[in-house]
């Protein structure tokens, strides 16, 4: 069709929505540490931060709202990167945990040299700001097995779940984490799972898929795992024309950046009374009004031809590329570099001044800290890639396995093991590549999928 955006563009738009998501986090957390007006302030208080709150400028740093649009795209993308893969649930679970957990512990380990060199400093600052999330954040217990317990046991499976009872050795909370943001992590993998069990769900049979969409959508209705379901029912609609009036997306854009900042400060009765409601038969409730407003944005946007082709620009994809990095890299940087910052130009140029220099140094950092981190990135994308195309976890007979370097190839194996071709990838991560006889497997159709994070 005339004027269509490409499947390009389709896949670029998506990154450029992460991109964005990851830029409201990061505004929002650097905000709250040095000008928490702009984040808990109201009208009713008569200054100008109270009014920025509660208006639609509000949204430029809704990270609240971006975390439940990185879960949505994660339910798209986990959903075509799955479905050829639905007959191999351990190395597919397996992967996700390399995806996630591997760039997840590289982090917490940058934290902890961040807090070796600035832990501390925080506190002070956040009395001079009064910023009491500032001040009582980031106190980690220190060590390798704090790093551990952040990086794999908080970030993979419990999330700082303040429900599982009293702190213990493993369950901490969010302001003893190395790298708060990782709380997402969890949400993730399970996430993952949930859509891993509807894709293989749906290879079976629809009826058996549609069953089990419906049901897990009512259980989730009210929780953060329906941005997930949501993604996952948009596949070959997001990426295909727009099936809705272009007035009508403008207005669940509308409406949904509407909700979004109203959830700041009220909740629409019959959001609240959804999320009151006690029974086993609903998961709980997370915010419901704010998933509603997000989902509304997410759908106006990816339904109005101009945004997509506008954000499909090369150098708006590159920083969904960087998205990941950006969320998981940042914190450091705001408790540390930023407090260390704030407290040498204090005495130089006063309050106001240091506050903003802390702030716009600290963001430039965070991006600059997110292009060094990203190798890591996509190591991991790449290693969780070959994970999740293995067949076995033991030797036993494969596709042919070629390794190639410098664009010779330098052998071949028919049968190989999982761990002798993780080995042959860590000797050769950036010359020598792998490639399989595809006849005997099904492949990502499109390898630009696995640049999202989840």
């Amino acid at each position: 069709m005339a004027g269509a955006p490409s499947q390009h563009h389709r896949i670029q738009y998506l990154e450029t929505i992460r991109g964005l998501a990851a830029l409201q986090v990061l505004f929002l957390h650097f905000l709250s540490g040095f000008a928490p007006d702009f984040v808990w302030g109201t009208p009713h208080n008569g200054t100008f931060a109270g009014y920025i709150h509660a208006s639609p400028l509000f949204l430029l740093y809704d990270g609240y709202s971006a975390v439940y649009i990185f879960f949505a795209l994660s339910g798209y993308v986990l959903t075509k990167a799955f479905a050829p893969h639905t007959n191999l649930p351990a190395p597919v679970i397996a992967s996700r945990f390399v995806r996630l957990g591997f760039p997840a512990l590289v982090s917490c380990i940058i934290a902890a040299i961040f807090f070796a060199l600035f832990g501390g400093l925080n506190m002070e600052v956040g009395a001079i700001v009064h910023s009491d999330w500032y001040k009582y954040n980031w106190h980690p217990d220190q060590g390798l097995w704090a790093i551990l317990r952040d990086g794999i046991a908080n970030a993979l499976f419990l999330g700082y779940r303040s429900d599982l009872g009293s702190t213990t050795s493993l369950v901490q909370s969010i302001s003893q984490s190395y790298n708060a943001p990782l709380w997402t992590l969890s949400i993730e993998v399970y996430g993952s799972i949930l859509i891993f069990v509807l894709c293989r769900l749906r290879q079976q049979s629809f009826r058996l898929w549609l069953f089990g969409a419906i049901l897990c959508t009512a259980f989730f209705i009210r929780s953060h795992f329906l941005c997930f379901l949501l993604g996952h029912l948009a596949v070959g609609r997001a990426t295909g024309e727009p099936i809705i009036p272009r007035f009508v997306a403008l207005l669940m854009l509308a409406v949904g950046g509407y909700l979004c900042v109203l959830a700041e400060f009220f909740q629409i009765e019959p959001f609240r009374a959804l999320c009151e409601a006690r029974t086993y038969l609903l998961a709980p409730c997370n915010n419901y009004q704010k998933i509603i407003g997000a989902m509304l944005v997410l759908l106006g946007l990816v339904q109005i031809t101009s945004i997509r082709r506008g954000f499909s620009h090369p150098k708006l994809a590159v920083l969904g590329r960087l998205s990941f990095p950006i969320y998981l890299v940042h914190w450091p940087i705001l408790f540390g570099f930023s407090a260390f910052l704030f407290m040498e130009m204090l005495p130089v140029v006063g309050l106001s001044s240091a506050r903003l220099l802390a702030m716009v140094f600290g963001v430039v950092a965070s991006l600059g800290l997110a292009i060094v981190f990203q190798p890591i990135d996509i190591w991991a994308i790449r290693l969780s890639r070959m994970i999740r195309q293995q067949v076995g976890w033991t030797k036993r007979s494969v596709p042919i396995v070629s390794c190639h370097h410098h664009g010779k190839t330098v052998g071949t194996s028919r049968s190989a093991s999982l761990p002798t071709l993780l080995a042959r990838y860590l000797l050769n991560p950036g010359d020598a590549h792998f490639e399989a006889n595809t006849s005997l497997r099904p492949r990502l159709s499109d390898p630009q999928h696995e640049s999202s994070r989840p």
